[in-house]
């Protein structure tokens, strides 16, 4: 006798995993999202982020217990008395937030904006820098100081 076998479980997660790449192609640009990139450039970390359109006073950036955060918005603008015709420019707001790999010297974090791009630079604390170890002969021993 043959039955049928249907694979409920298997066949859901299938069509959420589906639901959420779509979801994923499909966020209009400037949306949830900007573009950047996050990189250890050896004493310290860099990041720069794609913010069209904003100004510094529209970005705010801080700093907690090794995690960073970074928050901007874009807020809808109009002159008194107009009349949109069209309008495909909301408010916009994101935020992301990054652990860091190593811990960083805060107090000595800056920031800076130009031309729509965000860089921030963390340098890294002392103890988490690369450091170079020497290889080479180990002082000899004094015998008297062996007992």
């Amino acid at each position: 006798m043959l039955s049928r076998w249907l694979d409920h479980q298997g066949a859901l997660s299938m069509m959420n995993a589906l639901e959420r790449e779509m979801d994923h192609l499909f966020v209009p640009a400037g949306r949830g999202s900007f573009g950047l990139a996050f990189r250890d450039e050896g004493d310290s970390l860099v990041l720069r982020a794609d913010l069209p359109g904003l100004e510094d006073s529209d970005v705010d950036v801080s700093l907690e217990n090794d995690v960073l955060t970074l928050r901007a918005q874009r807020k809808s603008e109009a002159p008194e008395g107009a009349r949109v015709v069209r309008a495909e420019r909301g408010t916009v707001g994101v935020a992301q937030r990054f652990e860091l790999p190593c811990r960083v010297d805060g107090e000595a974090a800056s920031a800076s904006m130009k031309d729509g791009v965000l860089t921030i630079t963390l340098p890294k604390a002392k103890e988490a820098r690369a450091r170079r170890i020497p290889i080479g002969e180990r002082p000899a021993l004094d015998p008297k100081s062996v007992s």
